[in-house]
């Protein structure tokens, strides 16, 4: 072969690759990890009745047209260039038929290249008169303390560890943000209850990357193994103490989980937890032209309640999160009938049990789970925990 063939060879060769490359980076921005429903989890299963269904999306930033279906029906599509990867949208369910649904999530780019995801869930009947609250008919449990004894259990961090707590996103780290025990001091944070708090925060790069859960859970149950089941009067106060630094802040367009309650129970394919309800904190300006506090800096938190089923939104109530001071956030829940919101051992809100379980309500309940922390879709500095504690209802 002549010098000048072997060079026109060699130039064939790299444009082959190159263009082979191209076309490998294109499928990878809309290939699995770009298009993506994150949530909700594979047969995660929705009580019939329930008003709304959060649905996780990551739809890739080369997207320009993005559809959600539920059942073949389209409910949800947006043309406009999207800025950010993961968007999130509620559906409503509550007229879904008891059975197997299938969403779709079906995203086109600017080439024309499509990609379609499925992800299927189910609708389920309660299984007794135990739903919506109603006590079980098993023989009372033990509290796990005598009245008057004080807390039933509490924790102030001390430890310098969630040793106190069931769960802290061990094993899944790939979606937890950032989650420790920290020197009040060092932090600069005054100190509440010793010289320890627990530290919450989602940083810009874990909401970049999905690590949206800064959250612990403490479960509450009697029994063991296949005899587990949370108590049968699972009245109680909960309670954390929080510290809002100045500079907190709630983004437009996302929420915090600050503090909530979920049911744990066994399914025919192992384990299910449902939230049932809970507090979250929304951006004050969104909220200040729909019932929300008035003159807060844009971007300050506001908090109100609401539970899984998004019943309570015609009649959702909003409170000032006070900053740079230490802040209670309580929920007094009464087994079957309501469960009380106080902020600053004020009551601002009360969700009934006619609205939604306000306790454990599957027979195959295994514990009631109660969580806090800064479960959120936004990067809005850290929050600081002190003083957890459950207490029986007089």
């Amino acid at each position: 072969m002549s010098p000048r063939a072997l060079l026109a060879t060699l130039a064939l060769a790299a444009l082959l690759t190159a263009a082979s490359a191209a076309v490998s980076s294109a499928s990878a921005a809309i290939g699995p990890r770009a298009v993506a429903i994150k949530s909700p989890a594979p047969r995660t299963v929705v009580p019939a009745g329930s008003g709304e269904l959060r649905v996780r999306m990551r739809v890739g930033r080369r997207a320009r047209k993005v559809g959600l279906f539920l059942d073949g029906r389209r409910r949800f599509v947006s043309r406009r260039r999207l800025v950010r990867s993961i968007r999130t949208r509620s559906i409503r369910t509550r007229r879904l038929e008891a059975g197997r649904h299938r969403l779709m999530l079906r995203v086109r780019r600017a080439d024309g290249r499509v990609r379609k995801v499925r992800r299927a869930f189910v609708v389920k009947r309660p299984q007794s008169a135990r739903s919506f609250g109603e006590r079980p008919t098993a023989s009372p449990a033990p509290p796990p303390s005598a009245a008057g004894d004080g807390p039933a259990w509490s924790d102030g961090f001390e430890s310098g560890d969630f040793s106190a707590w069931s769960w802290w996103g061990e094993g899944q780290e790939d979606i937890w943000g950032h989650v420790s025990v920290v020197s009040a001091a060092a932090e600069g944070v005054p100190a509440r209850e010793g010289s320890r708090v627990a530290r919450f925060e989602t940083t810009a790069d874990d909401i970049a990357n999905d690590r949206i859960h800064a959250k612990v859970f403490k479960s509450f149950s009697t029994g063991s193994g296949a005899q587990e089941r949370p108590f049968d009067d699972q009245s109680g106060s909960y309670g954390v103490w929080y510290f809002f630094p100045t500079s907190y802040r709630v983004p437009v367009g996302t929420t915090v989980n600050a503090l909530q309650f979920k049911d744990n129970y066994r399914t025919a394919d192992g384990k299910q937890s449902d939230p049932l309800w809970w507090l979250n904190l929304g951006n004050a300006g969104f909220w200040s032209s729909r019932g929300g506090p008035q003159g807060l800096r844009s971007d300050a938190p506001v908090a109100y309640a609401n539970n899984w089923g998004g019943s309570h939104w015609d009649r959702v109530k909003f409170v000032e999160v006070p900053l740079g001071r230490w802040v209670e956030f309580r929920a007094e829940v009464r087994h079957g009938e309501r469960v009380d919101f106080y902020i600053d051992g004020k009551l601002f809100d009360t969700g009934q049990a006619s609205e939604y379980p306000v306790n454990a309500f599957h027979e195959s309940s295994i514990n009631l789970i109660f969580g806090i922390g800064n479960y959120s879709g936004g990067a809005n500095g850290p929050l600081y925990a002190d003083s957890v504690s459950y207490n029986r209802l007089q």
